[in-house]
């Protein structure tokens, strides 16, 4: 049986959160590539607004895993239909930048294709660092969403694919049950070893780029997205 931790959080005391992530469900990455995926969706002040991962859980996060004697950690994402080629912006105006220094990475530069079957049989680009890292992190961020009704875990993996492919899946799948679909297949090509969700300051309203938020003052930590989600969607 999956578990999900439930922790009560502020950024200012998300590093206790995140030790405690660390502690549940340990990950053992000493010597090894470690890819950590925010959602950095687009441009925004991340103290106002909730539509990224928030630049002090990454810190936090980053700040772990550097004691942990990684031999290579990269940070990044693809950005939404707002932001396609405009990663280091996002990332800059988002605080996210300054949270990932060195570690920064513009992911959409470095793409491998895949063939998928469902929901459409067709070639796409996907985030080859994310494919092939020996530990993958994913820090999805809590929200609504139109068209899946939450975001979450499961959802940030649809991050994989780069570019407009994105907005490809959102017109031509408009039924929730097909569109689904595609966030199954890319949650399949790659599972996270470790999740770690923000969801400290909400996004709720129309997502995925609502103005409207809510405090929940929660860290949620788990290794399977899916009951992860599960769990956020009963809060």
């Amino acid at each position: 049986m999956s578990k999900v931790l439930v922790m009560e959080s502020t950024y200012d005391t998300c590093a206790q959160a995140v030790e405690r992530a660390f502690a549940t469900f340990p990950v053992n990455v000493r010597g090894k590539k470690v890819v950590v995926k925010v959602n950095a969706l687009k441009a925004s002040d991340p103290d106002r607004e909730a539509m990224v991962t928030h630049y002090k859980l990454l810190k936090a996060v980053l700040e772990k895993l550097e004691d942990l004697e990684p031999a290579e950690i990269i940070v990044g994402d693809s950005g939404g239909t707002e932001s396609y080629g405009k990663s280091g912006y996002v990332f800059s105006t988002s605080r996210l930048a300054e949270a990932a220094g060195p570690y920064y990475r513009n992911l959409s530069l470095n793409l491998a294709v895949v063939e998928l079957e469902q929901p459409f049989r067709r070639k796409v680009a996907v985030l080859r660092d994310v494919l092939e890292a020996d530990i993958y992190i994913s820090l999805p961020k809590m929200k609504t969403r139109g068209l899946t009704m939450i975001s979450g875990g499961v959802k940030n993996n649809f991050g994989m694919l780069a570019g407009a492919q994105k907005s490809w899946y959102h017109y031509n799948s408009v039924d929730p049950e097909v569109f689904a679909r595609i966030l199954v297949e890319m949650y399949r090509l790659r599972r996270p070893d470790l999740v770690i969700m923000d969801a400290i300051h909400a996004m709720e309203g129309y997502g995925p780029a609502s103005p409207e938020s809510r405090w929940v003052n929660k860290v949620l930590a788990a290794t399977d997205a899916v009951a992860m989600d599960t769990v956020q969607g009963l809060m």
